[in-house]
């Protein structure tokens, strides 16, 4: 089997600014969000970070149900991390 790196373009995502982008936020938001559960991963060494898109994507729909539970109850305010890829 030939695995070609731009190969795992299609599962991964590196970097605060590209996992901005992928879910259509800033980089600075997405940095933010890490404190609320997004589920990132730091390499050893460098510190980089990476991300794999199907569990961003599965963070972002269980997020946003969350948040709009507690706007039913009035603890939080409007507003939902939207995400192009759904």
């Amino acid at each position: 089997m030939n695995s070609n790196i731009n190969d795992l373009d299609i599962f991964f995502i590196s970097g605060w600014k590209n996992i901005g982008a992928f879910m259509g936020i800033s980089e600075r938001s997405a940095r933010r969000l890490e404190l609320f559960g997004l589920p990132v991963r730091r390499l050893p060494g460098n510190n980089r970070i990476l991300a794999i898109k199907v569990e961003i994507v599965l963070w972002l729909q269980f997020y946003n149900e969350l948040r709009a539970e507690r706007l039913k109850c009035g603890q939080e305010r409007p507003g939902t991390v939207r995400n192009g890829q759904i």
